[in-house]
């Protein structure tokens, strides 16, 4: 949407603030998936999800949204019903609320949303691992995208702390 596709966005612009702070800490450790792979794919093959959760705290997964042009706005966390860290889950949305604005669809959930139909959200619970789904805002909103890439550095220290636990 709006000439950016999510792949490039997440991987491109994001990434590489995310790394910044990861490489930051000092008590904690991030592993980001594979960018050449697909997580999903992966997943859905048998490997993915169920050869990385071993020794991990939690997954999140970041990915935006899509809608009807500039009509969509705002973000979410998409979880699991009982079967999630909703202190980080919160925390994280608290954060796009901050700098984008909260999913109107989710807005009496503190913009959380819950789901049983996702992949790996069903596989991260049946490893037992807490997970969840950021949707950062919507792809196809100019605004959104504008918002979000004013805001990728603090969104990305911001997110890191809270999946860490760990001031930066």
């Amino acid at each position: 949407g709006n000439g950016t596709n999510e792949r490039d966005f997440t991987r491109r612009e994001l990434l590489p603030y995310l790394q910044k702070y990861a490489n930051q800490l000092k008590n904690n450790r991030i592993i980001f998936y594979d960018t050449s792979r697909n997580l999903y794919k992966d997943t859905k093959s048998g490997d993915g999800l169920y050869d990385l959760y071993y020794g991990l705290s939690s997954i999140t997964e970041i990915h935006l949204d899509a809608g009807i042009q500039n009509i969509g706005t705002g973000g979410h966390v998409i979880v699991s019903p009982g079967k999630s860290n909703y202190t980080q889950d919160l925390a994280l949305a608290a954060v796009i609320r901050k700098y984008n604005g909260i999913w109107r669809n989710t807005a009496s959930s503190a913009g959380l949303s819950y789901r049983t139909d996702l992949l790996n959200l069903n596989v991260s619970k049946k490893v037992d691992v807490s997970y969840r789904l950021v949707e950062l805002g919507f792809i196809t909103n100019k605004k959104d995208l504008a918002l979000l890439r004013a805001n990728l550095d603090k969104i990305a220290k911001e997110f890191v702390q809270i999946v860490t636990g760990e001031t930066l």
